[in-house]
């Protein structure tokens, strides 16, 4: 009988404690958390990427004699 042991990496963003980066492997090697690492920046950069720009994004609203503005 084997035993086999995984170890999954993981790593979370601090501020919405969800799991952006994750790696399974048989070793504890820090190789496999940079993997996790580089999967979470890959994933920040395409979020990043894809976001509109502030030009892009206009809104009016209304000033005080009641006609709009763009911001």
């Amino acid at each position: 009988m084997f035993i086999i042991y995984l170890y999954l990496h993981l790593v979370t963003d601090a501020y919405s404690r969800k799991i952006v980066g994750w790696c399974l492997s048989d070793t504890l090697e820090a190789e496999y958390t940079l993997e996790a690492l580089r999967m979470a920046i890959g994933q920040a950069t395409a979020l990043l990427q894809s976001e509109q720009k502030p030009s892009d994004l206009s809104a009016s609203v209304p000033n005080r004699d009641g006609r709009e503005m763009m911001l």
